[in-house]
């Protein structure tokens, strides 16, 4: 916690200077579009930090220092493959046109290097998919990879935009792009936040893959490296709303809440710390995915405590049981709700008593993971447990 409360001040004076020296940059007429200052962390390898260059620029559409990161990534000692599939990726995020520019401007700076003699390492090509790779469930295996825990995911049982935006960030981005395998998923999500850094409203973006990014192998240090570079190359607004970004990453991966910037979209990115058990079918109890995992089985005279965890969508039906049950809250945000009363907010480190005989639901908020232990508690004389109505789908869109 020390070293990264003198990371965030470092930082945060970093930036104070950083806005400065762009000031008495612009007074002394420096050229256009120029805001570069000095990098002083290395904690991110230099290739690394011209990667970030590379794709922010890319992203952004700014031809001329794009060529100028180009050329001193080629110095740094990245491969031309290397450069080629950051740009290559970044179709997905920054689209066609300012991909295919970045493309253009790779080969027009090696055909300049090559007319100066000099000889770049090409590196190496990727493997492609093998034939009748299931894209679906690699992506999904791809992407559980990024959030830091497995995920189980079946396509959507009819067709439509939503469908169809699933079935391309699954099967195209997380399978067919991120199944090239001649750079690292490592070198891919530093690509990808540097681009999202670049453009503006893609702060809850950034949060998922700053997170997957650090789930993909970089530090907290690293991270506030990353930072400083978008700084020094784009200016201090920049490097400010990725910090913002960052410190809100910071705060979930640690645990001590705060919403996603941008929104409450997303996923959520604390692991698992229990095991998930397996997947229930019984749709009397559940809407959506929901996993089941007992920690101390229903033995005569036992406490009964259950693991149970939500994919994002899910929740119980509303019931009530013939026992005092206790939830443990320990992964992601959630809702708990007892008949008649508003829906109550969760997150990891919560705690709810729910007396015998009490109508209720609990389960995932949207677009999150969510899961809690239950203990068990019986009661002489409790009450029949009944297994009501579904959570309305308009009632559950309507939460945050």
């Amino acid at each position: 916690m020390r070293n990264r409360r003198e990371l965030m001040k470092k930082t945060s004076s970093y930036l104070f200077a950083l806005a400065a020296s762009v000031f008495l940059m612009s007074c002394a007429s420096a050229p256009e579009g120029e805001v570069r200052t000095q990098v002083t962390g290395t904690a991110l390898p230099q290739k690394m930090q011209k990667v970030v260059a590379i794709a922010a620029y890319t992203a952004n559409g700014d031809t001329e220092n794009l060529k100028r990161a180009i050329n001193e990534g080629l110095d740094s000692g990245l491969t031309v493959n290397e450069i080629g599939e950051v740009v290559l990726q970044l179709y997905a995020y920054a689209g066609f046109p300012r991909s295919l520019n970045g493309q253009a401007a790779l080969t027009a700076v090696l055909e300049e290097r090559q007319a100066e003699g000099k000889r770049d390492a090409v590196g190496t090509e990727p493997d492609f998919l093998p034939e009748g790779t299931d894209k679906y469930a690699l992506g999904v295996s791809h992407l559980g990879t990024l959030m830091g825990f497995p995920l189980q995911q079946q396509k959507g049982d009819t067709n439509g935009y939503a469908n169809g935006m699933d079935a391309f960030l699954k099967e195209h981005l997380f399978a067919d792009i991120f199944g090239r395998d001649n750079v690292s998923f490592t070198l891919r999500e530093l690509s990808t936040i540097s681009a999202l850094a670049a453009m503006e409203g893609t702060n809850s973006q950034q949060m998922f893959h700053m997170s997957a990014a650090m789930n993909t192998g970089l530090t907290e240090e690293q991270m506030f490296n990353f930072v400083e570079v978008i700084g020094a190359e784009l200016g201090a607004e920049r490097g400010a709303n990725a910090e913002a970004v960052l410190t809100q990453v910071l705060a979930r991966r640690n645990g001590s809440g705060g919403a996603p910037a941008g929104g409450d979209g997303g996923y959520s990115y604390i692991p698992e710390v229990f095991p998930r058990g397996e997947l229930s079918g019984n749709t009397t109890i559940f809407t959506g995915n929901s996993y089941v995992a007992p920690l101390v089985p229903f033995n005569s005279g036992s406490v009964p405590i259950v693991n149970v965890t939500f994919e994002p969508g899910a929740r119980t039906t509303w019931h009530a049981h013939s026992y005092i049950q206790v939830l443990l809250v320990t992964m992601g945000q959630g809702y708990y709700q007892e008949e008649g009363k508003e829906p109550q907010k969760l997150k990891a480190g919560d705690t709810v008593f729910i007396p015998a005989g009490v109508k209720h639901w609990h389960g995932s908020a949207p677009g999150e993971w969510f899961a809690h232990i239950a203990v068990i508690v019986p009661v002489e004389n409790g009450p029949e447990d009944q297994w009501l109505d579904p959570v309305a789908d308009d009632e559950y869109g309507r939460l945050e």
